[in-house]
């Protein structure tokens, strides 16, 4: 395309993420370094306009949607955690605490469930999280793992480990 909007928005934050919502005028920004997230809603003149801050947990990193629900969640490195944010409200609704840093978070396809990589030393593990009740079941792996994939229906897990160069496909 010959022409292109931008839009350019100072803000004062380490800005990490961002998740525009499918309706395109409202977004939400990661800054770490103030530990909250930025909501912001964009005009049809193409101004933005922030209309507030919400605080999360600490060092957050990136922010995914679940699309069946209006929620996100919000995967944070020093806070050891996860937020699940509803985005009609823009209240926390639950704080999901690992004890360990989340290398990497990803929704399924179906919004039903996410798994977030939690690397510990030589060794790690998987988290499942159902998103209906919160609740977590633990899988242990024999290396660390830095990044986990959804397959196109939901169905298997990629679960990949920079590190040991290792890889796992679980159902």
């Amino acid at each position: 395309p010959a022409k292109q909007d931008r839009v350019r928005s100072a803000m004062t934050n380490n800005a990490v993420d961002v998740l525009m919502l499918p309706d395109g005028r409202t977004s939400y920004l990661v800054l770490r370094k103030s530990n909250e997230l930025l909501v912001q809603q964009h005009q049809p003149s193409g101004t933005v306009r922030q209309l507030h801050r919400l605080e999360t947990c600490r060092q957050p990193e990136a922010i995914s949607l679940v699309r069946r629900t209006r929620r996100a969640l919000v995967r944070c490195n020093s806070g050891h955690s996860v937020d699940v944010i509803d985005l009609d409200t823009h209240k926390r609704v639950k704080r999901i605490s690992f004890g360990v840093r989340v290398s990497d978070l990803a929704v399924s396809p179906d919004g039903v469930q996410a798994v977030a990589a939690l690397p510990q030393g030589k060794e790690g593990a998987i988290a499942v999280i159902d998103l209906s009740d919160f609740s977590v079941r633990l899988h242990g792996l024999p290396a660390e793992p830095h990044r986990v994939r959804f397959g196109p229906r939901g169905k298997t897990v990629l679960v990949l480990s920079d590190r040991s160069k290792a890889a796992w496909v679980l159902k």
